[in-house]
Protein backbone atom coordinates (compact mmCIF):
# COMPACT_ATOMS: atom_id res chain seq x y z
CA UNK A 1 0.00 0.00 0.00
CA UNK A 2 1.49 3.32 -0.97
CA UNK A 3 0.40 6.90 -1.19
CA UNK A 4 1.83 10.41 -1.28
CA UNK A 5 1.27 12.12 2.04
CA UNK A 6 2.13 15.21 4.06
CA UNK A 7 4.16 14.51 7.10
CA UNK A 8 5.18 16.77 9.97
CA UNK A 9 7.48 16.07 12.89
CA UNK A 10 8.98 17.97 15.78
CA UNK A 11 12.70 18.30 16.34
CA UNK A 12 13.90 20.61 19.11
CA UNK A 13 10.52 22.38 19.30
CA UNK A 14 10.55 23.00 15.54
CA UNK A 15 7.70 21.79 13.33
CA UNK A 16 8.75 20.75 9.84
CA UNK A 17 6.34 19.73 7.05
CA UNK A 18 7.62 17.33 4.44
CA UNK A 19 5.75 15.76 1.53
CA UNK A 20 6.94 12.25 0.65
CA UNK A 21 5.71 8.78 -0.25
CA UNK A 22 4.86 6.20 2.39
CA UNK A 23 4.83 2.43 1.93
CA UNK A 24 3.97 -0.16 4.53
CA UNK A 25 3.91 -3.92 4.16
CA UNK A 26 2.18 -6.34 6.52
CA UNK A 27 3.07 -9.88 5.50
CA UNK A 28 3.87 -11.81 8.70
CA UNK A 29 6.52 -12.24 9.86
CA UNK A 30 7.76 -9.26 7.78
CA UNK A 31 6.45 -5.76 8.53
CA UNK A 32 7.95 -2.57 7.11
CA UNK A 33 7.44 1.19 7.51
CA UNK A 34 9.32 2.98 4.74
CA UNK A 35 9.31 6.45 3.22
CA UNK A 36 11.07 7.84 0.19
CA UNK A 37 11.49 11.19 -1.54
CA UNK A 38 13.15 12.14 -4.82
CA UNK A 39 16.01 14.64 -4.96
CA UNK A 40 17.92 16.15 -7.88
CA UNK A 41 21.56 17.07 -8.34
CA UNK A 42 24.65 16.71 -10.50
CA UNK A 43 27.27 13.98 -10.57
CA UNK A 44 31.03 14.52 -10.87
CA UNK A 45 30.74 14.96 -14.65
CA UNK A 46 28.12 17.71 -14.27
CA UNK A 47 25.31 15.54 -15.61
CA UNK A 48 21.86 15.95 -14.11
CA UNK A 49 20.89 13.00 -12.00
CA UNK A 50 17.78 12.03 -10.08
CA UNK A 51 18.04 9.83 -7.02
CA UNK A 52 15.97 8.80 -4.03
CA UNK A 53 16.38 9.11 -0.28
CA UNK A 54 14.84 6.34 1.82
CA UNK A 55 13.78 6.51 5.46
CA UNK A 56 13.18 3.13 7.10
CA UNK A 57 11.63 2.69 10.55
CA UNK A 58 12.12 -0.90 11.81
CA UNK A 59 9.21 -2.13 13.95
CA UNK A 60 11.54 -2.75 16.89
CA UNK A 61 12.41 0.97 16.92
CA UNK A 62 8.75 1.96 17.39
CA UNK A 63 7.51 2.42 20.94
CA UNK A 64 3.86 3.01 20.04
CA UNK A 65 1.51 3.99 17.22
CA UNK A 66 -1.45 6.29 17.72
CA UNK A 67 -4.10 6.93 15.08
CA UNK A 68 -6.99 9.35 14.76
CA UNK A 69 -9.48 9.59 11.89
CA UNK A 70 -11.24 12.73 10.65
CA UNK A 71 -8.83 15.01 12.50
CA UNK A 72 -8.93 18.78 12.42
CA UNK A 73 -6.99 19.94 9.37
CA UNK A 74 -6.39 23.45 10.67
CA UNK A 75 -2.90 22.37 11.71
CA UNK A 76 -2.04 21.80 8.04
CA UNK A 77 -1.35 24.32 5.32
CA UNK A 78 -4.23 25.04 2.89
CA UNK A 79 -2.22 23.71 -0.05
CA UNK A 80 -1.52 20.52 1.84
CA UNK A 81 -5.14 20.15 2.90
CA UNK A 82 -6.29 20.27 -0.74
CA UNK A 83 -4.14 17.24 -1.52
CA UNK A 84 -5.82 15.23 1.23
CA UNK A 85 -9.33 15.04 -0.20
CA UNK A 86 -12.09 13.73 2.03
CA UNK A 87 -11.37 12.56 5.58
CA UNK A 88 -7.86 12.70 7.00
CA UNK A 89 -6.12 10.05 9.08
CA UNK A 90 -3.41 11.06 11.54
CA UNK A 91 -0.82 8.51 12.71
CA UNK A 92 1.65 9.45 15.42
CA UNK A 93 4.93 7.51 15.65
CA UNK A 94 6.74 7.36 19.01
CA UNK A 95 10.21 5.87 18.56
CA UNK A 96 12.52 4.19 21.04
CA UNK A 97 15.37 4.72 18.59
CA UNK A 98 15.50 6.91 15.48
CA UNK A 99 14.91 5.47 12.05
CA UNK A 100 17.49 4.90 9.32
CA UNK A 101 18.14 7.38 6.51
CA UNK A 102 19.55 5.63 3.42
CA UNK A 103 21.37 7.56 0.69
CA UNK A 104 23.43 6.55 -2.38
CA UNK A 105 27.06 5.55 -1.95
CA UNK A 106 28.42 7.97 -4.54
CA UNK A 107 28.60 11.68 -3.82
CA UNK A 108 26.04 13.97 -5.44
CA UNK A 109 25.99 17.76 -5.68
CA UNK A 110 22.42 18.63 -4.79
CA UNK A 111 20.38 21.54 -6.01
CA UNK A 112 19.32 24.09 -3.36
CA UNK A 113 15.77 22.74 -3.07
CA UNK A 114 17.03 19.16 -2.87
CA UNK A 115 19.65 20.21 -0.32
CA UNK A 116 16.87 21.61 1.87
CA UNK A 117 14.98 18.36 1.44
CA UNK A 118 18.08 16.40 2.46
CA UNK A 119 18.54 18.60 5.53
CA UNK A 120 14.92 18.03 6.48
CA UNK A 121 15.38 14.28 6.08
CA UNK A 122 18.41 14.39 8.40
CA UNK A 123 16.23 16.12 11.00
CA UNK A 124 13.65 13.40 10.49
CA UNK A 125 16.32 10.73 10.96
CA UNK A 126 17.13 12.22 14.38
CA UNK A 127 13.51 12.68 15.50
CA UNK A 128 12.01 10.43 18.15
CA UNK A 129 8.44 11.48 17.33
CA UNK A 130 6.66 12.46 14.12
CA UNK A 131 3.11 12.65 12.77
CA UNK A 132 1.88 11.25 9.46
CA UNK A 133 -1.19 12.69 7.67
CA UNK A 134 -2.89 10.77 4.88
CA UNK A 135 -6.33 10.31 3.32
CA UNK A 136 -8.50 8.13 5.55
CA UNK A 137 -8.97 5.67 2.67
CA UNK A 138 -5.25 4.95 2.46
CA UNK A 139 -4.81 3.04 5.73
CA UNK A 140 -7.79 1.01 6.86
CA UNK A 141 -8.53 0.46 10.51
CA UNK A 142 -8.03 -3.29 10.14
CA UNK A 143 -4.59 -2.74 8.60
CA UNK A 144 -3.67 -0.29 11.34
CA UNK A 145 -4.72 -2.76 14.04
CA UNK A 146 -2.44 -5.36 12.47
CA UNK A 147 0.48 -2.90 12.39
CA UNK A 148 -0.19 -1.84 15.98
CA UNK A 149 -0.25 -5.47 17.07
CA UNK A 150 3.11 -6.08 15.38
CA UNK A 151 4.65 -3.12 17.22
CA UNK A 152 3.25 -4.00 20.66
CA UNK A 153 3.49 -7.81 20.55
CA UNK A 154 6.71 -9.72 21.28
CA UNK A 155 8.29 -11.44 18.29
CA UNK A 156 9.94 -14.83 18.10
CA UNK A 157 13.52 -15.42 17.12
CA UNK A 158 12.50 -16.87 13.75
CA UNK A 159 10.38 -13.79 12.96
CA UNK A 160 13.26 -11.48 13.88
CA UNK A 161 15.58 -13.46 11.62
CA UNK A 162 13.13 -13.23 8.72
CA UNK A 163 12.72 -9.48 9.36
CA UNK A 164 16.51 -9.04 9.35
CA UNK A 165 16.91 -11.06 6.13
CA UNK A 166 14.25 -8.98 4.36
CA UNK A 167 15.84 -5.76 5.64
CA UNK A 168 19.33 -6.79 4.45
CA UNK A 169 17.95 -7.87 1.07
CA UNK A 170 16.12 -4.55 0.68
CA UNK A 171 19.22 -2.55 1.55
CA UNK A 172 21.40 -4.52 -0.86
CA UNK A 173 18.87 -4.19 -3.71
CA UNK A 174 18.61 -0.39 -3.54
CA UNK A 175 19.95 1.86 -6.30
CA UNK A 176 20.03 -0.84 -8.96
CA UNK A 177 21.70 -3.41 -6.72
CA UNK A 178 24.60 -1.13 -5.74
CA UNK A 179 23.30 -0.74 -2.19
CA UNK A 180 23.36 2.43 -0.15
CA UNK A 181 24.84 3.85 3.01
CA UNK A 182 23.23 4.93 6.23
CA UNK A 183 23.26 8.50 7.42
CA UNK A 184 22.05 9.09 10.95
CA UNK A 185 23.31 12.19 12.77
CA UNK A 186 22.21 10.75 16.10
CA UNK A 187 24.92 8.10 15.83
CA UNK A 188 27.85 10.51 15.62
CA UNK A 189 28.28 10.86 19.38
CA UNK A 190 27.20 7.36 20.36
CA UNK A 191 29.50 5.25 18.14
CA UNK A 192 32.91 4.34 19.55
CA UNK A 193 35.17 4.74 16.53
CA UNK A 194 37.93 2.14 16.65
CA UNK A 195 39.82 3.27 13.54
CA UNK A 196 40.35 6.58 11.77
CA UNK A 197 38.62 5.31 8.63
CA UNK A 198 35.25 4.81 10.33
CA UNK A 199 32.64 7.56 10.26
CA UNK A 200 28.99 8.15 10.98
CA UNK A 201 28.09 6.82 7.51
CA UNK A 202 28.25 3.05 7.20
CA UNK A 203 28.05 1.21 3.88
CA UNK A 204 25.11 -1.15 3.64
CA UNK A 205 26.30 -4.14 1.63
CA UNK A 206 29.18 -5.15 3.92
CA UNK A 207 29.58 -8.29 5.99
CA UNK A 208 31.94 -7.84 8.94
CA UNK A 209 32.05 -9.54 12.35
CA UNK A 210 29.69 -7.93 14.87
CA UNK A 211 31.16 -5.32 17.15
CA UNK A 212 31.47 -6.05 20.84
CA UNK A 213 28.63 -4.30 22.60
CA UNK A 214 27.92 -3.54 26.19
CA UNK A 215 24.32 -3.46 27.28
CA UNK A 216 23.19 0.13 27.20
CA UNK A 217 19.50 -0.80 26.96
CA UNK A 218 17.01 -1.88 29.55
CA UNK A 219 16.61 -5.53 30.49
CA UNK A 220 13.85 -6.24 27.96
CA UNK A 221 15.69 -4.65 25.03
CA UNK A 222 18.94 -6.32 26.05
CA UNK A 223 17.30 -9.74 26.16
CA UNK A 224 15.67 -9.14 22.77
CA UNK A 225 18.97 -7.95 21.30
CA UNK A 226 20.78 -11.03 22.63
CA UNK A 227 18.12 -13.37 21.27
CA UNK A 228 18.05 -11.71 17.84
CA UNK A 229 21.73 -12.24 17.01
CA UNK A 230 21.65 -15.21 14.59
CA UNK A 231 24.74 -14.51 12.49
CA UNK A 232 27.92 -12.46 12.28
CA UNK A 233 26.37 -9.87 9.95
CA UNK A 234 25.97 -6.58 11.84
CA UNK A 235 22.73 -4.67 11.79
CA UNK A 236 23.17 -1.00 10.95
CA UNK A 237 20.09 -0.18 13.05
CA UNK A 238 21.96 -1.21 16.21
CA UNK A 239 24.89 1.10 15.58
CA UNK A 240 23.88 3.25 18.52
CA UNK A 241 24.52 0.31 20.88
CA UNK A 242 28.10 -0.26 19.72
CA UNK A 243 30.75 0.45 22.29
CA UNK A 244 34.36 -0.52 22.78
CA UNK A 245 35.29 -3.06 25.49
CA UNK A 246 36.41 -1.75 28.86
CA UNK A 247 40.11 -1.86 29.70
CA UNK A 248 41.35 -4.99 31.36
CA UNK A 249 42.62 -3.19 34.44
CA UNK A 250 39.08 -1.96 34.97
CA UNK A 251 37.82 -5.52 34.65
CA UNK A 252 40.34 -6.63 37.23
CA UNK A 253 39.23 -3.96 39.65
CA UNK A 254 35.58 -4.82 39.08
CA UNK A 255 36.00 -8.56 39.51
CA UNK A 256 38.39 -8.26 42.39
CA UNK A 257 41.37 -10.19 41.02
CA UNK A 258 41.78 -13.56 39.38
CA UNK A 259 38.97 -16.09 39.50
CA UNK A 260 39.83 -19.70 40.35
CA UNK A 261 39.84 -22.33 37.62
CA UNK A 262 36.98 -24.25 39.25
CA UNK A 263 34.65 -21.25 38.78
CA UNK A 264 35.08 -21.16 35.01
CA UNK A 265 31.39 -21.73 34.23
CA UNK A 266 30.24 -19.02 36.58
CA UNK A 267 32.56 -16.29 35.39
CA UNK A 268 32.22 -14.19 32.24
CA UNK A 269 35.02 -11.80 31.41
CA UNK A 270 34.38 -9.98 28.11
CA UNK A 271 37.09 -10.01 25.46
CA UNK A 272 37.16 -8.09 22.21
CA UNK A 273 34.93 -10.07 19.91
CA UNK A 274 37.53 -10.31 17.14
CA UNK A 275 39.68 -12.39 19.50
CA UNK A 276 36.79 -14.69 20.32
CA UNK A 277 36.00 -15.01 16.61
CA UNK A 278 39.59 -16.02 15.91
CA UNK A 279 39.49 -18.61 18.68
CA UNK A 280 36.12 -20.10 17.67
CA UNK A 281 37.12 -20.30 14.00
CA UNK A 282 40.34 -22.05 14.99
CA UNK A 283 38.66 -24.33 17.56
CA UNK A 284 35.92 -25.51 15.20
CA UNK A 285 38.29 -26.13 12.32
CA UNK A 286 37.16 -23.11 10.32
CA UNK A 287 39.53 -20.69 8.70
CA UNK A 288 38.47 -17.03 8.80
CA UNK A 289 37.75 -15.58 5.42
CA UNK A 290 39.92 -12.58 6.12
CA UNK A 291 42.67 -12.30 8.70
CA UNK A 292 41.93 -9.48 11.08
CA UNK A 293 44.26 -6.52 11.13
CA UNK A 294 45.00 -6.74 14.84
CA UNK A 295 46.86 -10.06 14.57
CA UNK A 296 49.98 -8.40 15.92
CA UNK A 297 48.23 -7.95 19.28
CA UNK A 298 46.88 -11.47 19.33
CA UNK A 299 48.96 -14.31 17.85
CA UNK A 300 46.62 -17.15 16.92
CA UNK A 301 49.36 -19.71 16.43
CA UNK A 302 50.88 -18.99 19.82
CA UNK A 303 47.42 -19.23 21.38
CA UNK A 304 46.79 -22.59 19.68
CA UNK A 305 50.15 -23.95 20.77
CA UNK A 306 49.65 -22.94 24.38
CA UNK A 307 45.99 -23.91 24.85
CA UNK A 308 45.59 -26.98 22.63
CA UNK A 309 49.00 -28.65 22.69
CA UNK A 310 49.29 -32.02 24.55
CA UNK A 311 50.21 -31.81 28.23
CA UNK A 312 53.92 -31.39 28.86
CA UNK A 313 55.78 -33.92 30.97
CA UNK A 314 56.70 -32.20 34.21
CA UNK A 315 57.55 -33.02 37.75
CA UNK A 316 54.92 -33.52 40.40
CA UNK A 317 55.78 -30.12 41.78
CA UNK A 318 53.73 -28.43 39.03
CA UNK A 319 49.99 -28.93 39.21
CA UNK A 320 47.53 -28.80 36.35
CA UNK A 321 46.29 -25.40 37.54
CA UNK A 322 49.82 -24.04 37.15
CA UNK A 323 49.89 -25.30 33.56
CA UNK A 324 46.56 -23.61 32.84
CA UNK A 325 47.72 -20.41 34.47
CA UNK A 326 50.94 -20.55 32.47
CA UNK A 327 48.94 -21.13 29.27
CA UNK A 328 46.82 -18.04 29.94
CA UNK A 329 49.78 -15.70 29.48
CA UNK A 330 51.42 -14.54 26.26
CA UNK A 331 54.99 -13.62 25.65
CA UNK A 332 55.65 -9.96 24.92
CA UNK A 333 52.00 -9.17 25.67
CA UNK A 334 50.11 -8.02 28.71
CA UNK A 335 48.61 -11.00 30.56
CA UNK A 336 44.92 -11.57 29.82
CA UNK A 337 42.48 -12.01 32.65
CA UNK A 338 40.84 -15.45 32.74
CA UNK A 339 41.12 -16.38 29.02
CA UNK A 340 39.86 -19.91 29.68
CA UNK A 341 36.67 -18.60 31.26
CA UNK A 342 36.09 -16.28 28.34
CA UNK A 343 36.84 -18.98 25.79
CA UNK A 344 34.58 -21.54 27.44
CA UNK A 345 31.78 -19.02 27.85
CA UNK A 346 32.01 -17.97 24.21
CA UNK A 347 32.35 -21.61 23.16
CA UNK A 348 29.15 -22.47 25.03
CA UNK A 349 27.41 -19.65 23.19
CA UNK A 350 28.77 -20.89 19.87
CA UNK A 351 27.68 -24.45 20.61
CA UNK A 352 24.25 -23.24 21.64
CA UNK A 353 23.96 -21.28 18.42
CA UNK A 354 25.16 -24.33 16.51
CA UNK A 355 22.44 -26.42 18.17
CA UNK A 356 19.83 -23.81 17.34
CA UNK A 357 21.10 -23.66 13.78
CA UNK A 358 21.00 -27.46 13.54
CA UNK A 359 17.44 -27.45 14.84
CA UNK A 360 16.50 -24.85 12.26
CA UNK A 361 18.26 -26.89 9.58
CA UNK A 362 16.27 -29.96 10.59
CA UNK A 363 13.03 -28.03 10.41
CA UNK A 364 14.07 -26.60 7.04
CA UNK A 365 14.95 -30.06 5.78
CA UNK A 366 11.56 -31.32 6.93
CA UNK A 367 9.88 -28.42 5.15
CA UNK A 368 11.98 -29.11 2.06
CA UNK A 369 10.99 -32.78 2.13
CA UNK A 370 7.34 -31.79 2.46
CA UNK A 371 7.73 -29.34 -0.42
CA UNK A 372 9.37 -32.04 -2.55
CA UNK A 373 6.56 -34.46 -1.72
CA UNK A 374 4.09 -31.76 -2.63
CA UNK A 375 6.02 -31.17 -5.85
CA UNK A 376 5.83 -34.88 -6.69
CA UNK A 377 2.09 -34.83 -6.07
CA UNK A 378 1.71 -31.76 -8.25
CA UNK A 379 3.80 -33.41 -10.99
CA UNK A 380 1.61 -36.52 -10.84
CA UNK A 381 -1.50 -34.36 -10.96
CA UNK A 382 -0.02 -32.40 -13.84
CA UNK A 383 0.66 -35.62 -15.75
CA UNK A 384 -2.90 -36.73 -15.08
CA UNK A 385 -4.22 -33.41 -16.34
CA UNK A 386 -1.99 -33.68 -19.41
CA UNK A 387 -3.36 -37.19 -20.11
CA UNK A 388 -6.89 -35.85 -19.80
CA UNK A 389 -5.94 -33.01 -22.09
CA UNK A 390 -4.62 -35.46 -24.67
CA UNK A 391 -7.89 -37.42 -24.42
CA UNK A 392 -9.83 -34.21 -24.85
CA UNK A 393 -7.74 -33.40 -27.92
CA UNK A 394 -8.45 -36.82 -29.41
CA UNK A 395 -12.16 -36.48 -28.71
CA UNK A 396 -12.12 -33.01 -30.23
CA UNK A 397 -10.43 -34.31 -33.36
CA UNK A 398 -12.95 -37.18 -33.57
CA UNK A 399 -15.84 -34.77 -33.14
CA UNK A 400 -14.39 -32.48 -35.80
CA UNK A 401 -14.20 -35.47 -38.18
CA UNK A 402 -17.80 -36.41 -37.42
CA UNK A 403 -18.82 -32.80 -37.92
CA UNK A 404 -17.15 -32.79 -41.34
CA UNK A 405 -18.98 -36.01 -42.26
CA UNK A 406 -22.27 -34.54 -41.12
CA UNK A 407 -21.59 -31.42 -43.17
CA UNK A 408 -21.01 -33.53 -46.27
CA UNK A 409 -24.19 -35.51 -45.61
CA UNK A 410 -26.15 -32.31 -45.12
CA UNK A 411 -24.80 -30.99 -48.41
CA UNK A 412 -25.88 -34.22 -50.15
CA UNK A 413 -29.34 -34.00 -48.64
CA UNK A 414 -29.63 -30.38 -49.70
CA UNK A 415 -28.72 -31.33 -53.25
CA UNK A 416 -31.33 -34.12 -53.30
CA UNK A 417 -33.87 -31.75 -51.81
CA UNK A 418 -33.20 -29.23 -54.59
CA UNK A 419 -33.53 -32.00 -57.19
CA UNK A 420 -36.84 -33.15 -55.70
CA UNK A 421 -38.09 -29.58 -55.70
CA UNK A 422 -37.26 -29.34 -59.41
CA UNK A 423 -39.14 -32.56 -60.11
CA UNK A 424 -42.07 -31.38 -58.04
CA UNK A 425 -42.18 -28.15 -60.06
CA UNK A 426 -42.17 -30.04 -63.33
CA UNK A 427 -44.93 -32.38 -62.09
CA UNK A 428 -47.04 -29.43 -61.01
CA UNK A 429 -46.58 -27.86 -64.45
CA UNK A 430 -47.76 -31.09 -66.13
CA UNK A 431 -50.76 -31.28 -63.80
CA UNK A 432 -51.71 -27.74 -64.65
CA UNK A 433 -51.45 -28.53 -68.38
CA UNK A 434 -53.61 -31.62 -67.98
CA UNK A 435 -56.20 -29.70 -65.99
CA UNK A 436 -56.34 -27.04 -68.69
CA UNK A 437 -56.78 -29.68 -71.40
CA UNK A 438 -59.53 -31.41 -69.42
CA UNK A 439 -61.31 -28.13 -68.85
CA UNK A 440 -61.10 -27.34 -72.56
CA UNK A 441 -62.49 -30.76 -73.46
CA UNK A 442 -65.35 -30.38 -70.96
CA UNK A 443 -66.17 -26.95 -72.27
CA UNK A 444 -66.12 -28.22 -75.84
CA UNK A 445 -68.44 -31.13 -74.99
CA UNK A 446 -70.90 -28.88 -73.14
CA UNK A 447 -70.90 -26.40 -75.95
CA UNK A 448 -71.61 -29.14 -78.49
CA UNK A 449 -74.47 -30.49 -76.36
CA UNK A 450 -75.96 -27.05 -75.96
CA UNK A 451 -75.72 -26.45 -79.69
CA UNK A 452 -77.36 -29.82 -80.39
CA UNK A 453 -80.15 -29.07 -77.92
CA UNK A 454 -80.79 -25.71 -79.47
CA UNK A 455 -80.92 -27.25 -82.92
CA UNK A 456 -83.40 -29.83 -81.74
CA UNK A 457 -85.63 -27.18 -80.32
Amino acid sequence: MSSTNDRSFSQEATTVVLRLSFKTCYSPPVTTFRFHVNIFGHDDAGKKEKTTLYFDVPPRHISSLEETYDVDTTELEPDDTQLLTGGVARVRFLLKRPGNLVQPIHALSLKPASQRTFTTMTLLAAASEFVLFMPHTTLSKEHFRCLHQVVTSPTSRHDRQQQTKEHDWWLGALYGGAGGKLFNPSLVDSIDVSTDSESDESTIATATPPAYRRSGLDDEDAAAAAASEPSNVPNADDASDVDSPPPYDQLESETGGSAPVDDVKGSYIPLPLHRVNQFTNMRLGKQPKKRLRDSEDFDVRLFRRRLFSPPRHSDDKHSQSDLVADASCFEKLDPLRHPVAVVLSKLEQVLKRAEDTEEENRSLRAELAAMRERQHQLNAKLEEVMDQNREYVKRTEHLETESADLDSRVNTLEERHAELEDRQGKTEDKCDTIEIEIADQVHSALRERLIGALETM
